[in-house]
């Protein structure tokens, strides 16, 4: 019965969201060892929207391979979109679209000014988020 209740609360539970709210508290806080969280698991769009705060980070390598992580992710949710804006045309298409995404691509937007130097620059963007992951790999 324990188990089971642990494998019912685990799946209910939002790991990325909290797992990254915790990182970004600890980097935030001037240790940026969980970084490498960032740099090397994938992250789900809860545990994404709770790296913008990031974006004002002190440390530099972090903040900007965050802002080029979240320039990347805005390009291509936006991409997504507007192959996808025609399909929906009844309820049942509707349902598929994820509430968490299109917060994400709303909070995206407004802050996409904070990231500009990397939304339309693809090379740039990929060498911040090289130097950002070279960085972190030290706590590897």
């Amino acid at each position: 019965m324990a188990l089971a209740a642990a494998i019912y609360l685990y799946a209910l539970t939002p790991v990325d969201l909290v797992v990254m709210r915790h990182n970004v508290s600890r980097i935030l806080a001037g240790d940026s060892a969980p970084s490498v969280q960032i740099s090397v698991h994938p992250i789900d769009v809860e545990g994404l929207r709770e790296l913008r705060p990031l974006m004002d980070c002190s440390d530099e390598l972090v903040r900007e391979g965050v802002k080029a992580l979240l320039a990347r992710r805005e390009s291509e949710m936006a991409a997504e979109d507007q192959r996808t804006a025609n399909l929906y045309s009844t309820w049942e298409d509707l349902t598929a679209v994820q509430f968490a995404n299109e917060a994400l691509l709303h909070e995206l937007n407004s802050d996409r000014d904070r990231f500009k130097p990397y939304g339309g620059d693809p090379t740039k963007r990929q060498g911040a988020w090289d130097r950002f992951r070279k960085y972190a790999y030290q706590w590897y």
